[in-house]
């Protein structure tokens, strides 16, 4: 073949592989992750013939994809981030609808719903079909915190059942990716040529595999492509590490890659998202729920438990929640109220307990101070047990239960005692005396009081190592050593508790009755005076009444300031002291005070006193409790006693069960007395309140977490919307440099097939030389 033949034959190879690339071009114009090619040409090397230096025509050297590795490594990067952004802003979506907030099926309406019907049953409160009402808004509120919190679960389960699938999908492309390496490092190395469409299907292949995970690609100097997620290797040159999904112990997903030391800890891509939403996002969201359903629970039940249901008390109440055996040693009753794993905290605070006498509606109050690091459990059951007509004990699954006796009721409310002199301390008809101050009192070693009764003198000892805080006695702990002493029982006197006071008294009344103290070295301490003490004929009557509106609950204590009779001595006055010893009012009771007309003390209290007579200098005295809360410990919210609702979070929030049965049990009053809505006031007034552990009122505390689920699909759906035109500018970028223009490649064909023309022409002239020089040989 001569030189010329071969120079248009090049030609003509070499245009016709172009043509082949160009149509190539064309018929993938739309195939996905299709890289454009071009036929790279050069110069053939030239001969020398005859001395002279003669070109040997073009050479088809390659065929080359159009690519910018790096661009292309910033598309797959970006591919991971928007998966994962895509991946939290459905399922953050799905919150946000299972929500249903504005609306009137939302938490937030079903709860002032409660409100609106508390406050109707307010107007009327021994109305059974608004108490029907009441129960029934509760079980709505309850029903929705279920269906929220159950769908949240939900949620977080399909998490990680989607997480799985991603796996799944991943573990595919892994496997793609391995044979395609094989089949590019094979065609490489035989051929020596670049293998550009299976190179554009192993792109493809971590496009999506970088939608699903975020990966770190390195290629080979062979061709072949390894794949790590975080740092641990998924696809090898020509072998796969699988991926797996699981729930780990803390409730999380987890990935691992076979053959891994660790947890992959992926963070981009839809697997990333999903993570992100189950441990982030639905966790906060949901351990938001709880953390309102919880203060829900708390603020009905503090007003609830000290109310007083419509038959006027208690014959037996059931805690709804159980003490745990927190220090494993297999009792529960020996725990600290602090640690008993009550789900509710007990507080530094005072209990108050009435017990009503059904036969004679008598009502008897107990006040129990609660120190939950000093009280057990048991203490706590030994108190109330102490109380005559109460008994309680442990169930066999823990709770507390505390029980009437035959003929008694008891409840926790704050009811008005109207008769607060029951002992007549207070110029009463029995012969008195009482300590001049408050305890408790000091003893230094056994301490005596010498007294003549009616069957003559005799001594009283009182041991002060048989306190609970050794030299230091209350009221409660002289009154008890007194009634300890026969003499003293046998001479018909008895010990009564008044405030913090103590005082020594006749069981008879007139004025036949008296009784002398003579000496003994615990009257000092005890600030009792040797004197000789006589009943009176006509005895003061005391008599309280209006509705304390104050803000804390006080102990007042009434003691006159002089001697003299009620009504008719000049200037004769009472003070009325608060539990710290500060005098709130002074009150004129003297000569021109008109006996059996109430006299206004303070925060809507009144007293008013019959004729008779007082004596400051026998220490006469009362003390009256007045309460505003009647569980400042809350030791009932936290074992759940005459609680309203039970359960700790979203899941298990609900209403007492017999309250559901028996609506009658809904604890409306707080005094127990016919028409007092004072409970159901203070459970309104939960609406209102700011709830320290929320940070603000319960609407708030909601309205923030709806507002924070709206506020995070916003954000999501700005940052999506940010990275989806990022990755657009990457894309079309890609386009100019990877993409099929049609357009362009019919120029080149163009160009090309004249090229072919030419050197078909080329050849045809050199065949017509070649046979005139034929012929002339």
């Amino acid at each position: 073949m001569s030189l010329s033949t071969n120079i248009g034959l090049r030609a003509l190879l070499t245009s016709q592989a172009a043509l082949d690339t160009i149509g190539h071009n064309v018929a993938n114009a739309n195939t996905e992750g299709f890289s454009r090619q071009h036929l790279l040409i050069s110069n053939s090397r030239p001969l020398n013939l005859r001395g002279l230096q003669l070109g040997h025509g073009v050479q088809a050297d390659q065929v080359v994809r159009s690519v910018d590795e790096l661009l292309n490594g910033r598309i797959v990067r970006q591919a991971s981030t928007i998966g994962r952004l895509d991946a939290k802003l459905v399922e953050k979506q799905s919150v946000e609808a299972h929500h249903g907030e504005p609306g009137g099926d939302g938490i937030g309406a079903l709860l002032d719903g409660i409100f609106e019907s508390l406050s109707a049953l307010s107007a009327n409160t021994e109305d059974i079909v608004n108490r029907t009402g009441a129960v029934q808004s509760t079980e709505d509120l309850i029903t929705r915190f279920h269906q929220v919190s159950n769908e949240i679960s939900q949620l977080q389960s399909d998490a990680q059942i989607k997480a799985q699938s991603l796996s799944d999908g991943v573990n595919v492309l892994a496997s793609r990716i391995v044979d395609l390496n094989q089949e590019i490092t094979q065609i490489e190395a035989v051929s020596g040529t670049v293998a550009n469409d299976l190179r554009d299907q192993r792109d493809v292949a971590l496009m999506a595999l970088a939608e699903r995970v975020d990966i770190q690609v390195r290629e080979n100097t062979e061709g072949a492509v390894q794949v790590q997620i975080d740092g641990q290797l998924l696809v090898g040159a020509s072998n796969v590490h699988p991926m797996s999904v699981d729930i780990s112990a803390d409730g999380q997903i987890e990935v691992r890659l076979e053959g891994g030391v660790r947890p992959v800890d992926p963070s981009g891509g839809e697997i990333a998202g999903l993570i992100e939403f189950r441990r982030a996002f639905a966790s906060e969201v949901g351990a938001g729920l709880d953390a309102y359903a919880l203060e829900i629970a708390r603020a009905l039940n503090s007003a609830h438990s000290t109310g007083v249901p419509l038959d006027g008390g208690f014959t037996q109440l059931r805690a709804s929640n159980a003490v745990t055996d927190v220090d494993g040693d297999g009792e529960v009753a020996d725990e600290l109220l602090r640690d008993a794993g009550l789900p509710f905290a007990v507080n530094t605070g005072a209990l108050y307990v009435h017990v009503i006498d059904e036969t004679t509606q008598e009502v008897r109050t107990e006040r129990i101070d609660v120190d939950p690091s000093r009280m057990t459990v048991q203490g706590f059951l030994d108190v109330i047990s102490s109380i005559d007509g109460l008994t309680a004990r442990l169930d066999t699954f823990g709770r507390v239960d505390i029980d009437a006796t035959s003929g008694n009721r008891f409840h926790f409310g704050r009811p008005i005692n109207t008769a607060p002199d029951a002992e007549g301390t207070f110029g009463g008809g029995r012969a008195t005396t009482v300590s001049a101050f408050d305890g408790p009192f000091s003893l230094a070693g056994p301490a005596t009081i010498d007294i003549t009764g009616p069957g003559g003198p005799f001594s009283v000892t009182v041991d002060p190592a048989t306190f609970e805080t050794v030299g230091e006695g209350t009221a409660e702990e002289i009154a008890a050593a007194l009634y300890a002493d026969a003499n003293f029982t046998g001479a018909n006197l008895q010990a009564a508790v008044v405030g913090e006071r103590v005082a020594i008294q006749t069981v008879g009344e007139g004025s036949a009755e008296s009784f002398q103290i003579t000496g003994g070295t615990a009257l000092t301490a005890l600030g009792i005076a040797p004197d000789t003490y006589a009943g009176q004929d006509l005895a003061v009557q005391v008599e309280r009444s209006g509705t304390y509106d104050g803000r804390a609950n006080d102990r007042w204590t009434f003691e006159p300031l002089g001697d003299g009779v009620i009504g008719t001595t000049p200037g004769l006055e009472g003070a009325v002291r608060d539990q710290n010893g500060a005098v709130l009012v002074t009150l004129d009771v003297g000569a021109g005070y008109a006996p059996g007309n109430a006299i206004d003390i303070a925060d809507g209290m009144s007293v008013s006193f019959t004729v008779g007579e007082v004596r400051a200098s026998d220490g006469h005295a009362f003390a009256t409790d007045v309460i505003a809360d009647s569980d400042t410990s809350d030791v009932l919210v936290a074992f759940g006693l005459n609680a309203y609702l039970t359960g700790t979070d979203a899941r298990t929030i609900d209403i007492r069960d017999d309250i559901r049965r028996d609506p009658r049990l809904l604890a409306a009053s707080a005094t127990g007395a016919v028409g007092d809505g004072g409970a159901l006031l203070d459970m309104i007034g939960a609406q209102s309140a700011d709830v320290t552990a929320l940070g603000g009122t319960l609407g708030e505390y909601y309205g923030e977490i709806v507002g924070d689920v709206g506020f995070q699909i916003a954000s999501a759906q700005s940052a999506q919307s940010i990275e989806s035109d990022l990755m657009s500018s990457l894309e079309a970028q890609r386009e100019e440099v990877s993409g099929v223009n049609v357009d362009e490649e019919l120029v080149r064909m163009i160009q090309y097939e004249q090229a072919y023309s030419a050197a078909a022409q080329y050849l045809q002239v050199i065949t017509q030389l070649n046979d005139t020089v034929l012929a002339l040989v």
